[in-house]
């Protein structure tokens, strides 16, 4: 999958967020997973986005974010795999297979 299909793939599921369910489109992903998960997981990347947005924007927190990345992979390498167990047992398998 390029990376062009999978922003695609964002930018629709941010139109079905704003689109009654009787005129959503007929995608794969929303005849094996509910519209309450698609959602769920569009508002979590947008949130995660804006704040991504608000801290490059920001120049004192825009020169400081890589470090404190750095920092917190070096510190608690676990954060990261912690984070990835907590996404894994949100989503089943049957809604990670419909992602993309």
């Amino acid at each position: 999958m390029t990376r062009d299909s999978e922003c695609e793939q964002f930018v629709d599921r941010m139109l079905l967020l704003l689109m009654p369910i009787k005129y959503q489109p007929d995608y794969i992903y929303l005849r094996h997973v509910q519209t309450s998960r698609v959602h769920y997981f569009t508002v979590v990347q947008i949130t995660c986005s804006a704040l991504m947005w608000a801290v490059k924007s920001v120049k004192a927190t825009s020169i400081a974010f890589p470090l404190m990345v750095l920092t917190l992979s070096l510190v608690s390498p676990n954060f990261l795999i912690i984070l990835r167990v907590s996404v894994y047992y949100k989503y089943t398998t049957l809604h990670r297979t419909y992602a993309y």
